[in-house]
């Protein structure tokens, strides 16, 4: 509480029913858009083959994200919890950024990864558009062998874009997220495979 407080942080809460929400992708992963509290927040739920701790690995240090996510072109430290993250973004958007506490909480062999934006002393100038109310989360959740993954984000996009252009941002980041997870696992699988 005390970072956030110090780094300004704004706090979004994140809603966590998208029973009502609009379903702009349907099969796996499922993609959900509704806006809430003022905000247009989505959700992409998908399923992995793998313990929840094997996903929790891939996402608990969002200083490796650049090698898990393509979009991501770095990832900074600012302090302990806090990351300067630079998104590339597709043609014709230009790149957008953002500074949020990063937190991974446990419960009942289910784990939490989530973020919100904050201002932080160290952060350097936009990079583009800075995502000034980014915020969201990773749900990891035992499902038999597998784990369930909620994946939670706001969908602010900035820049004063047309409404056609979010919903296919929102589409793709939905698919991409869960896919780049799944190849990021493939890959430490086949890693493992290959030292044995």
């Amino acid at each position: 509480m005390m970072i956030y407080t110090l780094f300004g942080a704004m706090a979004l809460a994140a809603p966590t029913d998208f029973s009502k929400a609009e379903v702009i992708v349907s099969g796996e992963p499922t993609v959900r858009c509704a806006p809430f509290d003022g905000q247009r927040w989505c959700q992409s739920v998908g399923r992995f083959d793998v313990p929840v701790a094997d996903v929790a690995k891939v996402l608990e240090d969002p200083s490796k994200f650049p090698t898990v996510f393509p979009r991501v072109t770095t990832a900074d430290p600012l302090s302990e919890d806090v990351l300067h993250i630079v998104l590339d973004m597709p043609f014709p958007l230009s790149n957008r950024d953002y500074v949020a506490k990063f937190d991974v909480t446990e419960s009942n062999g289910s784990k939490v990864i989530s973020w919100s934006a904050v201002t932080h002393p160290k952060a350097p100038r936009p990079a583009g558009v800075r995502l000034t109310k980014a915020a969201g989360s990773w749900t990891l959740t035992p499902d038999g062998t597998g784990t369930k993954m909620t994946y939670v984000w706001n969908g602010e996009l900035g820049g004063g874009l047309p409404a056609w252009i979010h919903r296919r941002a929102w589409t793709l980041q939905g698919t991409e997220i869960l896919g780049w997870i799944d190849d990021a696992l493939a890959g430490r699988k086949a890693a493992a495979a290959a030292m044995e």
